[in-house]
Parts: structure tokens; sequence; C-alpha cells
């Protein structure tokens, strides 16, 4: 943009759209990097992201803030977990129902 031009608003709009585009790719490498169960580094979700690391660091300021909001709805709630179980009165079923559903399966 030079100087004295005035950004139009779809221009914002898709510089907006653009900025929740990469935040949303770094988040979903992360979720399929969190998969397999492995160490994860912020080297390596942005490579899976394909944005550079410091693209990543901008999103978020460390690799801990990016992991929380990557889980964040990937679990079940509680009642989620256990509504397989919900008329069992036998405790052990309900934590083995609960843990599966935890690990995946």
């Amino acid at each position: 943009m030079q100087s004295g031009e005035q950004r139009t608003p779809a221009a914002g709009a898709g510089r907006a759209n653009q900025k929740l585009r990469t935040r949303n790719a770094i988040v979903a490498a992360a979720v399929d990097l969190m998969r397999t169960g492995q160490d994860i580094t912020m080297l390596e979700v942005a490579k899976a992201a394909l944005v550079s690391e410091a693209t990543a660091y901008r999103y978020f300021p460390d690799l801990t803030s990016l992991l929380r909001e990557a889980m964040d709805g990937q679990m079940p709630s509680p009642a989620e977990a256990l509504a397989a179980v919900a008329d069992s009165n036998d405790p052990v079923e309900r934590i083995a129902a609960a843990t599966m559903c935890q690990n995946g399966r």
C-alpha cells in the first residue's frame, strides 16, 4: 500500500480472513501432531502448518498456549464420556468406559 492510499473494507476483511486461516492451520497441525503421541515442538507444528516458526510464535506466545487451544473441545465432557454406561452401577465399568473414551477408543 502506498502512502496516502486508503484500505478498503474488503482488503481489511481479506487480511483478517487470512489471519484466521493461518491460526486455524496452526491449531489443526498441533491437533494432528498431538494424536501421534510423540513430543511436539513449535517448529514441528509450524512445518506441519506450512508456516515459519516465527509466524507460529506470532499467533501463540509459547507451545503451552498453543496446545491448550488445540486440546479445547477434543476431550468429551464427563457426561458424554459416561453416556454409554449411564445405567450401570458398576464403578469399574464406568471407569473403563471413561478411560477408553479419553484415550480415543
